[in-house]
């Protein structure tokens, strides 16, 4: 087995607050077209997030690196060149807020797995559904929702997989809130 060559068939993410060392590292694993940028959005703040991208845009032009190739053109080769590129402002942001029933949670909880799963791998509008329990009380849910836009949500809502999940769960939930929310970043993103 290959590994330097394995290893330079991958591809790299400079999230973060990638260095010098960091970038001459990778330059020396793979090639400049395997290196991708993600910001961490929503877990950076937005001006970290700002000004880290800000110098990395000089870091990777210090390194004879091309920024908008690392931003952009890289992923658009990778996922192909027709995926579109969306503001913030087109997304829908979600906080679900779900309290279920404690004798029905390993039940929902298998249900709320499947419709999660399902929907990101063959919906292409849902971007995605990130569910977390609270450590203090396991029976209350969050869902962080993300949508392309209204029409992927809309779609969403009628998928039979999404039905079967809103139906098999009706007398489960004891509570359910729906959080939207505005995005604080006014970057543009990569579409799904």
């Amino acid at each position: 087995m290959d590994v330097d060559a394995n290893l330079s068939k991958l591809y790299y993410d400079l999230a973060g607050a990638p260095t010098d060392d960091v970038l001459d590292a990778l330059l020396t694993i793979t090639t400049p077209d395997h290196i991708l940028y993600g910001s961490d959005y929503p877990y950076v703040a937005e001006p970290v997030l700002i000004s880290g991208k800000q110098a990395l845009e000089e870091r990777l032009a210090s390194h004879g690196l091309n920024p908008q190739d690392i931003f952009t053109d890289n992923a658009r080769r990778l996922f192909g060149e027709n995926v579109p590129l969306r503001t913030y402002g087109e997304r829908i942001v979600r906080l679900a807020e779900i309290e279920v029933v404690p004798e029905y949670l390993e039940e929902y909880l298998t249900y709320a797995k499947e419709v999660g799963v399902t929907s990101v791998k063959v919906e292409p509008g849902v971007l995605t559904l990130f569910s977390m329990q609270t450590k203090e009380n396991p029976c209350k849910i969050y869902i962080l929702e993300i949508y392309a836009d209204k029409e992927a949500y809309q779609s969403h809502l009628q998928t039979a997989h999404f039905k079967k999940y809103k139906e098999g769960t009706a007398q489960m939930v004891k509570s359910l809130k729906l959080i939207d929310t505005q995005p604080m970043v006014g970057m543009e993103m990569l579409g799904h």
